[in-house]
């Protein structure tokens, strides 16, 4: 739904680096050039080779939101990482951030309803649609979420099969990547 007159930016590359030895996480988002610079996406922190890396963008931009994120993705990819208060508390503060106007209204209905699943806790692609208005429209919300633009800022991982299956996740790292967060988000709420 972006409009072809909005101009929008790529962040520099990020990358997260947890010491000697350990890969280098490439990580980036899209965010529109006027004030105050909401959040079109975000790639998730992964590996790639150095030549499929973009290019610096010059900015002289700060970024209101970008130590926010960093804590936030710091504290889903760092092997060691304890329950931290401060990474929790960042995606309201990040939401505040982010451009709906990029979904459809029927995706924001969708995605809103996802940032009410505590911390820990699971829901199915139905019980989130009936938490939404919409019982029987489970595959809807499903494929509402495939195109979720803003990954852990708006928890589509917290959302599984009707059995409790971990079906799909776009995310890189795929389903693998969903079960460790969700690993992860027990050991926070524990």
């Amino acid at each position: 739904m972006l409009h072809e007159s909005s101009q929008i930016t790529r962040c520099s590359p990020q990358y997260l680096a947890f010491g000697k030895g350990s890969p280098k996480l490439y990580w980036e988002v899209v965010y529109r050039l006027e004030a105050p610079y909401r959040l079109v996406s975000l790639t998730l922190p992964h590996t790639v080779t150095a030549g499929a890396i973009p290019k610096p963008v010059s900015s002289n931009v700060a970024l209101p939101w970008l130590e926010l994120l960093k804590d936030l993705l710091d504290g889903y990819y760092r092997p060691d990482s304890q329950p931290n208060r401060k990474q929790i508390a960042a995606w309201d503060k990040l939401r505040e951030y982010v451009d709906w106007s990029v979904c459809s209204l029927a995706q924001q209905r969708v995605l809103r309803g996802v940032c009410a699943i505590v911390v820990g806790t699971t829901t199915s692609y139905g019980g989130l649609a009936a938490m939404i208005g919409s019982p029987r429209a489970a595959r809807w919300v499903g494929q509402a979420l495939a195109r979720n633009p803003w990954p852990l800022i708006i928890p589509c991982h917290r959302v599984l099969g009707r059995d409790g299956a971990l079906t799909g996740y776009s995310g890189h790292g795929g389903c693998d990547q969903k079960a460790d967060f969700l690993a992860l988000e027990r050991r926070w709420s524990a």
